[in-house]
């Protein structure tokens, strides 16, 4: 199987599916907006398989379908697919896992955090595209006044929402912003990000790095934890700045607000980063996966057996038992610990 043969599917299910738009499929007309605001969303089903499709369609024979089709290559977001469905002998599904959980029979699996996909046999690793149309700072550092926070703001640390935290911003004339999805792509008018979940040590295996990515497309400050995304990507200790405490959070932003040397040094940083992480980056990354990975395992799988059909599925049945069965324990031995210390130290 060469390139002039692959032919991709990306499937999406009906009650997904984007049905008011999908025959706007140009992602490089700046005027359309419509598509450009879907891919600006929250929408996994979006930035997954349509943006996927969206981004490689000028490299493949490719097609965004309602139904599975009976054979090819098909794309899918974890979330369409059911844990127990299973694929065709003629199917080879690359389930896009995202936020969610792997899936035991696909034949590929796709993680955007590096260190989870190495937990995985044919797991593999794909960064999660950065957000369209980001709208660089350009003006000058004067400063730190205007902090942001762009992303859910349920998965915002409950420090960064306490009255504490309100006051300490108040007290030193820094403003704190959440802005809504809507506003994800507009680094204009900040001075810093703070991309920070919690601050419990939590590696967060199933998160992409698209916070630190994005804020260095906005070319400002970054300010976040050690989480697996973020150390998977910075090399140098001034890519961000990593905070393990909500207080060591509040010295940092006060040592900004009195070096501007230290936070223009910083914010330079972040304008190297970005120059590596353009979109032929990302599109690139993607080809090199579907060239060296996944047309050759394709060609393998087509050339099975029935025989050896069977024997994957019965393999990832077992797999899929021995998952649950770890998770089983695993939360038992989590809940019986934790009622053990709750007893201990009330």
């Amino acid at each position: 199987m060469d390139k002039g043969e692959v032919i991709l599917y990306f499937y999406i299910d009906q009650d997904h599916f984007p049905y008011d738009y999908h025959k706007e499929l140009s992602i490089d007309d700046k005027q359309n907006s419509r598509v450009k605001a879907a891919l600006s969303s929250a929408d996994t089903w979006l930035l997954w398989p349509f943006r996927t499709y969206l981004e490689l369609k000028d490299y493949y024979c490719c097609h965004l379908v309602d139904e599975m089709p009976q054979e090819g290559i098909i794309l899918f977001f974890r979330g369409s697919i059911s844990m127990d469905q299973q694929p065709l002998e003629k199917q080879f599904w690359i389930c896009l896992v995202a936020d969610s959980t792997w899936h035991p029979f696909s034949q590929v699996n796709i993680f955007q955090n590096r260190e989870a996909a190495k937990t995985y046999k044919n797991g593999h690793f794909i960064r999660h595209w950065p957000s369209p149309g980001i709208l660089r700072r350009t003006t000058p550092l004067v400063g730190i006044k205007c902090l942001y926070y762009m992303g859910d703001i349920n998965n915002l640390t409950p420090e960064l929402k306490s009255e504490d935290w309100k006051n300490f911003l108040s007290d030193e004339g820094i403003r704190f912003i959440c802005p809504t999805v809507e506003s994800w792509s507009d680094y204009r008018d900040v001075d810093a990000v703070v991309a920070i979940r919690s601050f419990d040590g939590d590696p967060y295996l199933n998160k992409p790095a698209s916070k630190l990515i994005n804020a260095w497309a906005g070319n400002v400050i970054v300010i976040g934890t050690n989480e697996s995304a973020y150390l998977a990507e910075t090399n140098d200790p001034h890519d961000m700045i990593r905070v393990d405490s909500y207080t060591q959070l509040k010295l940092i932003l006060l040592q900004l607000r009195d070096d501007l040397e230290l936070a223009r040094m910083y914010q330079s940083r972040s304008t190297e980063k970005s120059v590596k992480y353009s979109l032929d980056f990302f599109r690139d990354n993607w080809i090199r996966l579907i060239e060296d990975n996944i047309i050759p395992m394709t060609s393998v799988w087509t050339r099975k057996s029935r025989l050896d059909y069977r024997l994957y599925i019965i393999g990832r049945l077992f797999k899929k038992r021995f998952f649950s069965l770890q998770n089983h324990f695993r939360s038992r031995i989590t809940n019986k610990i934790t009622m053990y210390l709750k007893s201990r130290y009330e």
